[in-house]
């Protein structure tokens, strides 16, 4: 994960109910809400692997271009005056948290019943004035979308690119958002009677905007009554044109053809603005001081709080001098369920298992003495408390010896000997730690945390839980897959380590799905792996490859 530093801004006074609290719209809801610091949807509404706008903006240095393509047809009739309303709002936001030079423009299009070249350029320059930006909004008027519901979406996209004044400065994130309820016509298609047409191929506008470093949002829009039959029809062709851009530029994408995604957004937007007041740069110790108060991040000595966040780290059930991270070691999988188990308590952060392996091969060279270890990846890992053990089986039975260490804290805070049936040793482990008595004081402010943690992972409302009715081997594949997944994701794209990880956590999917075909929480896992592999393959300039684990994405879920 990136970390910036961050301007940001301060609540000033009471929160108030917006004057426009009855919004007419879920289009208007979704340009008021994606990005607003208190409004943004709660629900990842834009895609289950998908970050949501606010994690999409550029660094503060970086200027911003953003041009808004609009669908200015008659099916747009009921969203078009909400959208005039609405952009006003969206673009203070982003000037707002982006505290870079930021430009707009807009372009629209419709169909040619409105006109032979129907997308017209507002103004080719990105302006920043208000008065400026309001004149391009004032602009946006119905036109024809005639003859036929699909519309000419692919001129509109290719005119922005190809027409407007994009910076060809480095520093410049260049961005564009495109927002419609109708798809292109088909490929191909040309009707000689109306000249109407398919302009312009997905793919090839994806590569143009590539070469210009363009990324492409998209909104696709609910559409009037009198065009819902039609708008149902061409639902899915709307929703791959637009995924296709989003996906193939690093773009996301806002689906609001969904009921329930309509939903997340307005009760989103109908939250209390607030007034806001410049206040400056904020300090990760600053940050820091507030999330564990009393405590001095660079005195590991001082005790936790009862509420301060907690930093632990799981390592694999096995002897640190000889341990490996391997995902398909029975020991690596026990620390993964572990390790989901813990980092689902309120306030707990869990450490990558990267950084595990990276910090103690570092140890492992420096001649430092192993009863030293244990303290050493404390510090080094920032990490309150260290988890290791002992993993032994036999006749289906499973014999752990759990051990906790604290941030500076002498010796071994608690052993824990388990004993149970292998499937289920994890969720006997955490039960062993619910029950423990007496607690040692260090230990309090984790195990007062617990609460039903131990009934919990052995349900569905956990994700490894999930597993006590499955034989060694199926268990195997799918905690393989995960913990295969969990560590690819720590490397960057394109690194062919993490490549190698996320290509056997699909071959331990396939395997898994192939004899568990209803396990819902596995497909989920499938499409992060093939959204991952897609994305792989981009990088490389393997275009079929990416399409066609795009689409294993799309199908997994």
């Amino acid at each position: 994960m990136r970390i910036w530093s961050c301007l940001v801004v301060m609540l000033a006074g009471m929160t108030a109910v917006s004057a426009s609290a009855q919004l007419p719209s879920a289009t208007a809801a979704a340009l008021r809400s994606i990005f607003n610091v208190e409004q943004i949807p709660e629900a990842r509404a834009m895609g289950l692997y998908q970050a949501n706008f606010l994690d999409a903006l550029p660094v503060n240095t970086r200027a911003l271009q953003l041009a808004v393509v609009v669908d200015s047809t008659e099916s747009m009739a009921g969203e078009l005056p909400s959208i005039r309303e609405t952009l006003p709002l969206m673009f203070s936001d982003l000037h707002r948290i982006h505290d870079g030079a930021m430009g707009t423009t807009i372009v629209t299009y419709s169909d040619v019943g409105h006109s032979e070249t129907p997308a017209r350029v507002v103004n080719p320059a990105f302006v920043a004035d208000n008065a400026q930006t309001q004149r391009l909004i004032d602009e946006l008027k119905i036109e024809s979308g005639r003859p036929w519901f699909p519309e000419c979406v692919d001129l509109g996209v290719f005119t922005a690119i190809s027409q407007l004044e994009w910076s060809e400065d480095d520093q410049t994130e260049r961005w564009m958002l495109v927002v419609g309820d109708a798809p292109p016509y088909d490929d191909s298609f040309v009707d000689e009677n109306t000249s109407a047409k398919r302009w312009y191929d997905t793919g090839f506008l994806v590569d143009l905007a590539n070469k210009k470093k363009l990324k492409i949002h998209c909104l696709l829009c609910p559409s009037r009554t009198d065009e819902q039959a039609a708008y149902e029809q061409s639902l899915a062709k709307t929703r791959q044109f637009m995924s296709q851009l989003a996906e193939g530029t690093g773009g996301q994408m806002v689906d609001l053809s969904y009921p329930l995604v309509r939903q997340k957004m307005l009760e989103s937007a109908l939250r209390p603005e607030s007034a806001y007041a410049r206040i400056g740069y904020i300090t990760g110790q600053e940050i820091e001081s507030v999330r564990n108060p009393g405590r001095d991040a660079n005195n590991p000595n001082v005790a936790l709080a009862a509420d301060s966040r907690i930093r632990i780290a799981v390592l694999p059930y096995m002897p640190m001098e000889s341990m490996t991270f391997f995902y398909d070691k029975p020991a690596v999988q026990l620390a993964t369920q572990i390790r989901q188990a813990l980092g689902s308590l309120p306030n707990v952060q869990t450490v990558s298992t990267r950084q595990m392996e990276d910090e103690l091969q570092r140890l492992q060279g420096e001649g430092i003495p192993e009863a030293d270890w244990s303290q050493a990846l404390c510090l080094r890992l920032r990490a309150d408390f260290l988890v290791t053990g002992d993993l032994r089986s036999a006749d289906g039975q499973a014999f752990a010896t759990t051990r906790i260490f604290g941030r500076g804290q002498p010796g071994t805070l608690i052993q824990l000997a388990s004993t149970s049936p292998t499937e289920v040793l994890a969720p006997a482990i955490v039960a062993d730690l619910t029950q423990l008595n007496p607690v040692p004081e260090p230990l309090r402010p984790l195990l007062s945390r617990f609460g039903s943690l131990a009934e919990n992972v052995t349900t569905t409302t956990d994700a490894t839980g999930i597993l006590s009715t499955l034989d060694e081997n199926l268990r195997g594949q799918f905690l393989g897959a995960f913990e295969a997944l969990e560590q690819s994701l720590a490397w960057p794209l394109g690194d062919e380590q993490g490549a190698s990880l996320l290509e056997a956590a699909e071959k331990n999917l396939a395997s898994f799905l192939q004899a568990q075909p209803d396990h819902a929480f596995a497909w989920v896992l499938q499409a992060s792996c093939s959204y991952n592999l897609a994305k792989l393959c981009q990088t490389r300039g393997e275009t079929e490859s990416a399409d066609r684990h795009f689409q294993k994405s799309r199908d997994a879920l």
